[in-house]
């Protein structure tokens, strides 16, 4: 897919973080959200709810973002970004209110995650 960049894509979403083989969710409401850069990169940033400051920022080149559904989740709804470079992992965990809208954010995100740039822009 080239062209233009997909839409950004925010959903309410908490932080989570991985101890000892266990994911602990941190108990704040935030805001993940996904997007393409004026630079063509991918950019995933997350907020706390009551602020408009990013906490967390992370950038990716075209075709190295991996946002994962973790399967072994009972609820299906925690997700971690996978860094390939370093085998980082940064988790998250969906808190939209109405779990059929999953489908189409997971969408949305893909098409973020598989962007390819035209390269004479």
């Amino acid at each position: 897919m080239s062209g233009r960049p997909p839409a950004d894509i925010e959903f309410k979403a908490g932080r989570a973080a991985l101890k000892d083989k266990t994911v602990t969710s941190d108990a704040r409401k935030g805001y993940l959200k996904f997007g393409i850069t004026p630079e063509r990169l991918i950019c995933v940033q997350w907020r706390p709810r009551d602020s408009s400051a990013y906490e967390d920022e992370y950038y990716f080149a075209p075709g190295d973002l991996k946002f994962v559904k973790v399967p072994a989740c009972k609820t299906g709804r925690m997700y971690y970004l996978y860094f390939s470079d370093s085998n980082q992992r940064e988790f998250f965990w969906s808190q939209e209110p109405n779990q059929a809208n999953d489908a189409n954010i997971e969408k949305a995100i893909k098409a973020i995650e598989t962007y390819v740039p035209d390269q004479d822009l």
